[in-house]
């Protein structure tokens, strides 16, 4: 059973096992869950096999159809629905015993899955070396949310190595409350880092750890092993690189279990012999604050995350960069996430897309065919956000329940361009409170910009408040940060930036005649 959506199902295709042979009929469900029989049969069946308890049906289909009640299969996020009705069938009649039959009657179960996959880097782990990154036996916090940091330090080669892959490594005890994990390489200007475990927000951790800013490597819930082209490596052991790194674990934990420990961490592998290039990771979207919010209530509001010409211009190497993998991210209320490429303000190609995101199934995707970025090229990563479930307005932030939209981009050449993601400007949110938010007369107070802290209190929201605060940041002006690994900025003057006139499309499949 294939579904478009988490929430809505739109199409889908329905088999019931009856003794040891199989009926099937093509079929669909309305907004409300119920049945109905497709007038048009598109799947074939080639094969079923009993085992045990376990049965294996493969079926056919095209990946577009051009059908109204049908999902076209993509290169995103699928969900499969198994479905269990407790009726019992005596015929074959499929059709006539459920079209008045509702899923939500029954039992099934669900996983996400990416049916068609880029052709990925194959590579042979026999004969490659590898090292682990993992948290030494941490007790995780009895906390909603929590990003643990520890330090950790490389090992010794005797010259430059290159890293040709990694996999994340989760503790049986910790699967589920694992969200995500991040390795920064430190600041080769500390030579030595201070060993360090504990919460990442920890007033009293060593400076040196807050120039761990340089991404080795990024893992989260649902990502498999990813290995880079045979032409590009991951660089490490080079004189000018420091030999520590800071590992950063976002552990969820809404049920607050106390006592579980973890040993999670991330595997890199490597080999001595050297390739083409080295690789980089570039973050793009829109930066951790609560400057961005989502209004309660809404079924896809848009966020749009900026890495503007005027940083890739400043930034890129003049050959400009490949893109060969991408993993989007975002937390709770993301739906459907994409990231385009602009040249000269006109829309070239998207990078990477997935119309049915999900927080819980997250992989780095390889990008097939590569994509280049020249210099002065610009990239918008766009998410959307379902808060109908929500009363009062989301924030941009770190927690599970704030929100996230970035793009962690892998490429090469490596290049000293680290983070380029942008948030409202604060003279354009301001002027959005004003506007929007009822004020006692003499009260010009500012917008409180600490972390946490809501800068839209007391605002009503209705229909013109939320279309104000999508086309301010649709069209605004922005707040850029658009730094180097060490974290300082390639602009002279980052705070106020007023977006180009962009033409956009959108790149529909066009398989239909």
């Amino acid at each position: 059973m294939l579904q478009g959506s988490a929430i809505n199902l739109r199409r889908i295709a329905l088999f019931v096992l009856i003794s040891m042979s199989v009926s099937y009929e093509d079929m669909w469900t309305d907004d409300n869950g119920h049945l109905h029989e497709d007038q048009h049969f598109d799947f074939h069946l080639t094969g079923f096999n009993v085992r045990g308890d376990e049965y294996e049906v493969s079926v056919n289909r095209s990946e577009n159809t051009c059908r109204q009640h049908d999902y076209t299969i993509d290169s995103g996020t699928t969900n499969i629905l198994s479905i269990f009705p407790e009726l019992e069938t005596t015929n074959s009649d499929c059709a006539g015993t459920y079209r008045r039959y509702s899923i939500d009657d029954s039992k099934s179960s669900h996983i996400r899955v990416q049916l068609l996959k880029a052709n990925s880097f194959k590579v042979n782990k026999t004969g490659l070396l590898s090292f682990d990154v993992i948290a030494p036996n941490t007790v995780i916090p009895s906390a909603s949310t929590t990003y643990y940091c520890t330090v950790h330090s490389l090992p010794t080669h005797p010259g430059k190595i290159h890293g040709v892959g990694f996999e994340g490594i989760i503790s049986e005890k910790s699967k589920g409350l694992v969200h995500h994990m991040e390795v920064f390489l430190c600041d080769p200007a500390d030579l030595v880092v201070p060993d360090f475990k504990g919460d990442c927000a920890d007033k009293s951790k060593p400076k040196s750890l807050d120039r761990c800013r340089h991404v080795i490597a990024a893992w989260a819930f649902g990502a498999q092993e990813f290995f880079y082209p045979k032409e590009a490596g991951l660089a490490l052991g080079e004189e000018n690189m420091s030999k520590y790194v800071r590992l950063e674990i976002h552990y969820n934990n809404p049920d607050l279990l106390p006592g579980i420990r973890d040993q999670s961490g991330v595997r890199f592998y490597f080999t001595t012999s050297m390739r083409q290039y080295d690789i980089g990771i570039m973050e793009i979207g829109t930066t951790y604050t609560p400057m961005m919010a989502i209004p309660p209530g809404q079924t896809a509001f848009p966020w749009p995350g900026l890495c503007p010409s005027v940083c890739t211009k400043k930034a890129l190497p003049s050959g400009g960069i490949r893109i060969f993998g991408s993993e989007l991210h975002a937390h709770l209320t993301g739906t459907k996430i994409w990231t385009s490429l602009y040249r000269e303000g006109k829309e070239m190609i998207e990078v990477s897309r997935d119309n049915h995101y999900s927080t819980w199934f997250e992989e780095i995707r390889n990008i097939v065919p590569n994509i280049d970025v020249l210099p002065g090229d610009s990239l918008i990563t766009t998410c959307l956000f379902d808060t109908r479930d929500r009363k009062n307005v989301t924030l941009g932030g770190l927690g599970l329940h704030e929100e996230m939209c970035v793009n962690y981009l892998y490429y090469y050449p490596a290049s000293q361009l680290e983070v380029c993601k942008s948030s409202v400007a604060v003279a354009a949110q301001e002027a959005f409170r004003i506007l929007n938010i009822p004020r006692k007369r003499g009260n010009n107070s500012k917008i409180s910009l600490q972390l946490g802290v809501s800068a839209y209190e007391g605002l009503k929201w209705n229909m013109r408040s939320v279309r104000n605060l999508e086309l301010l940041y649709r069209d605004g002006p922005v707040s850029l940060h658009c730094l180097q690994p060490n974290g300082t900025s390639w602009l002279k003057h980052p705070g106020f930036v007023r977006k180009q006139k962009i033409t956009s499309k959108h790149f529909e499949r066009k398989d239909c005649r």
